[in-house]
Order: structure tokens, then C-alpha cells, then sequence
């Protein structure tokens, strides 16, 4: 039999331990809802993992006829981060090698990613 000091310890660690997996759990299907929620519309090209961010490619018609290439990024990123991404994928060759000979149609289609 362990001491009554011990026992006390090791259910509040329990208790603690417990807890924290909830929390966990919790907030993964937060941004996972979230994560849902914030899909756009357009056509779904694909998804991959770079650099501890899981990202899902997409190409949207805008209002004015353009086509312009999103990422979705989980956790998020602002817009100036998106387009470092975007510039990073095609400069990096990361792009053509998954979605073969896109690179060249999204820098045309991405401009707004290249300026600045």
C-alpha cells in the first residue's frame, strides 16, 4: 500500500493529466471545424504538409474572370505570409512537383503573390 501523501499525488497528477488530453482534443476539433468552415470555393487541387503547416491548394474564379491560386494553411496565416508561401512553392520547384506544369500557368494567375 502506498502512503496517503503518494495516492493524493498520483490522482492529481491523473486529474491534471486527464485534463490536458481534454483540452487537447478540444482544441484539435476546434481547428479542425474551424479548419472546415474556412474552406473556400473553387476548384480543390490538393493538400501537403510544409514546415509544421498543413496547407490545401485551391484555384477560385474571382468576380473579374481571374483565377487566383489560395492556399488554406492550418494553423492560419495572414495574406502577406500566403503569397511568401506561394512564392517559396514555385521558386522551389515545389509546385511542379505537385501539380505537374502548373508553376508557369499559377505565377500568371498569382501575380498578386509576385508583387512586392
Amino acid at each position: 500500500m502506498l502512503e496517503h501523501w503518494a495516492r493524493t499525488t498520483m490522482y492529481v497528477a491523473g486529474f491534471i493529466a486527464c485534463l490536458s488530453g481534454t483540452f487537447l482534443i478540444w482544441t484539435d476539433l476546434a481547428v479542425a471545424v474551424v479548419f472546415s468552415l474556412a474552406r473556400p470555393k473553387g476548384n480543390f487541387l490538393g493538400e501537403f504538409r510544409l514546415n509544421g503547416y498543413f496547407f490545401e491548394a485551391y484555384e477560385r474564379e474571382e468576380e473579374n474572370g481571374t483565377k487566383r491560386f489560395r492556399l488554406l494553411a492550418s494553423p492560419m496565416m495572414d495574406s502577406a505570409r500566403e503569397a511568401a508561401c506561394i512564392r517559396y512553392l514555385v521558386n522551389e520547384g515545389l509546385i511542379e512537383e505537385l501539380w505537374p506544369k502548373m508553376s508557369q500557368k499559377i505565377k500568371e494567375e498569382a501575380d498578386w503573390a509576385f508583387q512586392g
